[in-house]
């Protein structure tokens, strides 16, 4: 019976620190915050959010290999709740944040890719800790019901689409609502 109850412990005790060190305990701070403009290459999906890092990671890729662009931070636009939408219907833009302004090399990135320019602006914003994939799936668990509880505390118009970005430089994914 002790052996299992320290098993027990130590498997807890395991699960804690794994939750801890992939920001299970991280607070999470919501305000408006300004971003620079930003030049995205994506691809549309529809269906599984789970598809994503694969596009991602494709898109990524697909830059370096064949355009010599290495770039720091990938994104995805998620335009519908998955609680009211079935899996196959969901909606969303993913790919990679650029970090150029040669508008030639943009315009040969377009022959392959779908561009878009999101503006300079503030945007409600929260910030979590990147340390893995499961930083991802932990902190969907927690900044979606903070956002949430925020646009109704503070009588914001119901949540629209939203951006999350993978900055991996700085180990942070940044939550921002772009549409209301």
């Amino acid at each position: 019976m002790k052996k299992t109850l320290l098993i027990l412990l130590a498997l807890v005790a395991i699960v804690v620190i794994i939750y801890s060190y992939y920001g299970g305990f991280s607070s999470i701070k919501i305000d408006n915050q300004a971003t620079q403009k930003e030049i995205l290459v994506y691809q549309p999906l529809k269906g599984d959010y789970k598809q994503s890092a694969d596009v991602m990671n494709t898109i990524y890729q697909t830059l370096i290999e064949e355009y010599g662009i290495e770039t720091q931070k990938g994104f995805g636009i998620y335009y519908d709740n998955p609680q009211e939408v079935q899996k196959e219907n969901l909606r969303s833009d993913v790919g990679c944040i650029l970090n150029l302004t040669d508008s030639a090399k943009i315009v040969q990135l377009s022959s392959k890719f779908l561009i878009k320019e999101i503006p300079a602006k503030k945007y409600l914003t929260a910030t979590f800790p990147y340390k893995g994939q499961l930083s991802i799936f932990i902190g969907i668990c927690r900044v979606y019901p903070a956002l949430h509880h925020y646009v109704i505390k503070n009588n914001i118009p119901p949540i629209g689409a939203v951006m999350e970005v993978y900055d991996v430089p700085n180990k942070q994914i940044h939550y921002r609502i772009v549409e209301h």
